[in-house]
């Protein structure tokens, strides 16, 4: 089915690997500060999501519904979800000083959300709450990773 597929490829585009495949891209590429903002949130987002999942501990959709269309097999805890945590992260951190790719990056949070519940292993709440708590981290992200990247020589780039 094309929309199996479809979905089954772009929750990759929330994955841990990904964002950091990201950012070895913007290093190379010159950006440090934001492949550096980056490697932060991911590990920031992390840290919050890891510790929510134990508090919060939740059943995923295919555990209790029999009927539901599963298409990757996850375990642990279902909220919040990693995924749309990490793609609404980076879509703060890379679109909010470039108008011209923020839209790309929401939509691309928004269709990771939406892969995540038709794939069968997130529920809505979950990725509402990992998509507002993405958001969060991208700031938060912000504001204490430039004072980071100021404190390591090798990673501070002064603005021209």
């Amino acid at each position: 089915m094309l929309l199996d597929d479809f979905f089954s490829e772009v929750t990759f585009l929330g994955s841990v690997i990904f964002w950091l495949v990201v950012s070895g891209i913007l290093w190379i590429a010159g950006r440090r500060r934001e492949a550096v903002l980056l490697i932060l949130a991911v590990i920031i987002g992390g840290v919050i999501v890891s510790s929510l999942k134990i508090w919060f501990p939740r059943e995923r959709p295919f555990v209790l519904i029999q009927s539901v269309h599963l298409l990757a097999l996850e375990t642990g805890s279902a909220f919040p979800s990693g995924h749309v945590e990490r793609a609404f992260a980076a879509a703060t951190i890379l679109g909010i000083s470039n108008r011209k790719t923020r839209s790309i990056l929401l939509l691309n949070g928004i269709i990771v959300a939406l892969s995540r519940i038709y794939i069968g292993v997130h529920w809505p709440t979950d990725v509402i709450f990992g998509a507002i708590l993405g958001f969060g981290v991208g700031l938060l992200t912000i504001l204490i990773g430039d004072i980071v990247i100021k404190r390591i020589p090798f990673l501070y780039v002064k603005p021209d």
